[in-house]
């Protein structure tokens, strides 16, 4: 039995990596419909804005946390490849949302920072919050109001997470499939062509 854990749990690790967006969306979705009302969600900008500066955030964390040649797809598939790690090292490294800073780079924003590409992701994603918040103050009243403002961040920074984390798992995944990710994407492509053909 003991002499199976080498095997089993770098599955187990692969695993829980695979299924941790569904689980951090699932999650995210769920506090958000418990906070937010409906209108919400029936407000165009309320619903899509906090995801599109979530997602913009998001972006700016890849790009303030890792060096440009992390993403050199050129450099993918070789042996010292920053991908090329165990799944748990995979999660260390990546599963952890402190380590995005997600809420220094949003404070940035604000008091500026001293990377100009940098300073103006984390304006632009602020200013798509700031919108969703002033649209908010001029449709929403009451305790439905605060629920609203309660339910942006929680948009915003769930978006951010799932942003850098499926970004990091779609490369290390190809990382370790190889050449396999391309005859997975093309089966999914001719899949995908069949059924609307059907």
């Amino acid at each position: 039995m003991i002499e199976r854990f080498p095997i089993v749990l770098p599955a187990l690790f692969a695993l829980a990596a695979l299924l941790l967006p569904i689980a951090v969306l699932s999650i995210s979705a769920g506090v958000t419909h418990l906070v937010a009302p409906q209108v919400f969600f029936r407000i165009p900008a309320l619903a899509a804005l906090p995801k599109l500066g979530g997602f913009v955030l998001g972006i700016g964390a890849l790009y303030h946390r890792d060096e440009a040649w992390v993403y050199d797809p050129t450099l993918l598939f070789e042996d010292g490849s920053f991908w090329n790690m165990s799944a748990l090292q995979f999660l260390a490294a990546r599963a952890d949302p402190v380590g995005y800073r997600l809420g220094e780079l949003s404070i940035g924003a604000f008091i500026g920072l001293p990377d100009p590409l940098l300073d103006t992701m984390t304006l632009g994603s602020a200013t798509l919050v700031v919108i969703a918040g002033a649209v908010a103050l001029t449709t929403i009243r009451g305790m439905e109001l605060a629920r609203v403002l309660l339910a942006i961040p929680v948009v915003v920074f769930s978006t951010a997470f799932l942003t850098v984390y499926l970004v990091s798992l779609f490369l290390w995944s190809a990382n370790a499939l190889n050449f396999w990710v391309f005859l997975l994407a093309a089966a999914i492509y001719q899949k995908r062509r069949y059924a609307s053909h059907h």
